[in-house]
């Protein structure tokens, strides 16, 4: 029984393996864990995203406002465009980009395929790393990424 007097209360959390094992592994090398940042603030593609934008699949993570000097700005990346692919992996949402971005270590470089106005481009980000500042603004739901 839950603290709050139900059985689960349909709460779960799921973290993948993966990321489990690289937090546990740069605490014990680092004593913190650094995350990957683009500087973005993302949001879904919902099918009225999709279909406003000709979008011919609702997937991916629509760029809704980007970090001045920023990787992502850096790079070339722009407000409206839809990261659909990390280095070479599919984008399913805006969760999944955050996820994908965050298990990378600051200074990789990542290849991000975006769609812009209808047509695919690729762009090389070599990624910073998430501050205190950035979290902070993560974790009131901004999707700051």
């Amino acid at each position: 029984m839950s603290a709050l007097g139900g059985e689960a209360d349909g709460i779960g959390f799921d973290i993948p393996a993966a990321t489990a094992k690289s937090v546990i592994a740069q605490l014990k090398n680092n004593g913190h864990v650094t995350r990957g940042w683009l500087g973005v603030q993302i949001q879904p593609v919902t099918s009225e995203v999709a279909d406003a934008m000709g979008l011919k699949q609702v997937s991916g993570a629509l760029v809704d406002a980007l970090q001045a000097n920023s990787p992502a700005a850096k790079a070339g990346i722009r407000t409206g465009d839809v990261i659909v692919s990390v280095d070479g992996q599919p984008i399913h949402d805006s969760r999944d980009l955050a996820q994908k971005i965050g298990a990378k270590s600051p200074g990789t470089s990542v290849q991000l395929e975006v769609l812009r106005d209808g047509k695919s481009q690729t762009f090389t980000v070599a990624l910073g790393e998430m501050g205190n500042q950035q979290r902070a603004e993560a974790d009131t739901g901004q999707q700051d990424w």
